[in-house]
């Protein structure tokens, strides 16, 4: 499955901290009056993968100086259930002190998700989806950007991939499996369908 790389993510981050910038008020009383705001980045779940893009959030949060723009960032693991994620981003629509969310819908065609992260756009909370997007064709408007890959162009990649081993084998008939942890989230459809 393909993961967002290291660079991306720390692209992700910077992409997040000029976006985040634009409007920030100043102190707050959830910030302790400091005017430092957060960049939340929500996982699907608690997978070990999210370890290493906690690493570079927190790289690119040094390479970009964050700090010298009042802005920190943060990973908050969910429990890989879209209530949890429902629920978190109800949260973060009580606290004045967060400027972006990026989070990682698991899924893609689940309206209150897409509500809550419209509810946080309504309050100047800027919105990525990295990894796992929301359906584009209904929710487009739910973010501002998705970083990811095109999962159908990667499906198509496995199938053709998959094809020739077969016929390199020479097997007549079979079929195939494939393994997703969620499969009603976006990028996994799109590269099933892809294959």
């Amino acid at each position: 499955m393909f993961r967002p790389s290291w660079r991306s993510l720390t692209l992700f981050l910077a992409a997040t901290a000029s976006l985040a910038l634009a409007g920030c008020p100043a102190a707050t009383e959830s910030d302790g009056g400091t005017g430092t705001k957060r960049i939340i980045f929500v996982t699907n779940g608690d997978d070990p993968f999210w370890d290493a893009c906690l690493s570079g959030l927190k790289e690119g949060e040094k390479q970009y100086k964050l700090a010298d723009t009042k802005l920190t960032v943060q990973r908050d693991v969910n429990n890989g259930t879209a209530e949890g994620q429902i629920e978190k981003l109800r949260q973060y629509a009580t606290q004045d002190d967060i400027a972006g969310v990026a989070i990682s819908v698991i899924q893609a065609d689940n309206s209150a998700i897409v509500e809550e992260m419209k509810n946080l756009q309504k309050k100047g909370v800027k919105i990525i989806t990295v990894d796992g997007d929301v359906n584009r064709e209904l929710y487009r408007d739910a973010r501002t950007y998705y970083i990811g890959t095109d999962n159908v162009v990667g499906g198509r990649a496995l199938g053709t991939a998959t094809k020739a081993l077969l016929e390199a084998k020479k097997v007549e008939s079979g079929g195939y499996v494939q393994f997703s942890g969620f499969t009603d989230n976006d990028n996994a459809r799109s590269r099933m369908n892809g294959v």
